[in-house]
């Protein structure tokens, strides 16, 4: 204790120690927050690692996609993935290919992006968009490309949004198919894995008139230049996409006015060989009259 007194004393320490006192009980607190007491909570945040929370992340889990096609989207994007080239690192000596196109060592990027089976799936996916500049060098890339796509249909945005995950976990499991189970990917094309996509994205929870939009988008896609991609917003949504939703109403209007319509043509081919030229006037306006209505209940 006396050497210690002298080490204290001799580097002037004991001047800058607080003084305790005997009638206060210890406590344990924060130097940032000395009023509140040592909690669970305030510790693990010390501890836990801080890091930017990148704005993609809520793009994977919080766009109602499938949980499995999420997960897989997040350990694509990751890196994660168990691919011959991960192996390789592990200290495992294989000889890497790739299992869809036997061309490629195998590596994540290549699997997703690079195989020539998995670029036509993606030029046949975003011809449907209306969209070819997509030319990502990394999964990441791709996610970030993609959460920068907004429409004003909410269908079409809501199938945007579920898209990539679902494609990406397509993908994976015709990969895990082909090299677990000895399916040849000969016949593998990028329309038969967008079949796939499409089947389930039809399966999803959509009412009725959503659903025929989707078929009818499906069929005919979105025309080259019909979207501007600026500011993240898409203009301009092709009419086919929601023609189906006022189907019904069109056609029971079509109907309702289809007898007028010939009953005032015919009286217009009877009439044009008489004089009566009052009686041909008034059936010219009263088929006018319904084809004015139904454009203006279209519109």
């Amino acid at each position: 204790v006396t050497y210690v007194q002298m080490f204290l004393d001799s580097n002037s320490i004991s001047m800058q120690l607080p003084v305790l006192e005997d009638s206060r009980q210890d406590i344990l607190e924060w130097v940032d927050c000395a009023n509140r007491p040592l909690s669970r909570h305030q510790l693990w945040d010390v501890l836990r690692a801080s890091s930017t929370v990148q704005p993609w992340r809520n793009f994977i889990w919080k766009v109602g996609a499938p949980p499995r096609a999420a997960w897989t989207t997040y350990l694509a994007v990751e890196g994660r993935l168990h691919v011959d080239a991960i192996a390789q690192k592990q200290g495992l000596q294989l000889a890497s290919r790739c299992y869809i196109c036997n061309n490629a060592q195998e590596d994540i990027n290549h699997v997703f992006l690079q195989c020539k089976v998995i670029k036509s799936l993606w030029e046949l996916v975003l011809r449907k968009f209306g969209q070819n500049n997509f030319q990502p060098a990394t999964v990441k890339e791709a996610l970030v490309w993609w959460t920068s796509g907004k429409f004003k249909n909410k269908i079409l945005f809501k199938c945007w949004k579920n898209l990539l995950h679902i494609i990406l976990w397509h993908i994976w499991k015709w990969r895990n198919s082909c090299k677990h189970e000895g399916k040849h990917a000969m016949n593998l094309t990028g329309k038969a894995l967008w079949s796939y996509c499409t089947d389930f994205i039809i399966s999803r929870d959509w009412t009725l008139s959503d659903r025929q939009a989707i078929q009818t988008w499906l069929v005919v896609g979105l025309p080259w230049g019909c979207w501007r991609w600026e500011n993240g917003t898409v203009y301009n949504i092709h009419i086919a996409v929601h023609l189906n939703k006022y189907n019904r109403d069109v056609s029971a209007l079509v109907r309702e006015y289809s007898g007028r319509f010939i009953f005032g043509i015919a009286c217009w081919s009877d009439e044009s060989r008489a004089t009566d030229e009052g009686s041909l006037l008034s059936h010219c306006l009263r088929a006018v009259q319904g084809i004015d209505r139904l454009d203006g209940t279209i519109k």
